[in-house]
């Protein structure tokens, strides 16, 4: 995603199409996406500013818990 604001939601929107592929619950879903959109607002907003075109990586994988 850019370093933009208008990105949040597109990025949220994938990474729920994988969580739904992966059988997360709502409830830990919907607690991953608030924090994954204050995450990206704090890194544009603190972080990368008006420093010109960013790009962020988020990337995110399912693991078992033992």
């Amino acid at each position: 995603m850019t370093n933009t604001f208008g990105d949040i939601p597109h990025a949220n929107k994938r990474i729920s199409a994988f969580c739904a592929g992966h059988n997360v619950p709502a409830k830990l879903l919907n607690r991953f996406s608030l924090s994954l959109d204050e995450v990206l607002t704090n890194i544009i907003t603190h972080g990368i500013g008006d420093k010109g075109d960013r790009e962020i990586a988020v990337r995110i994988e399912i693991a078992a818990v033992s």
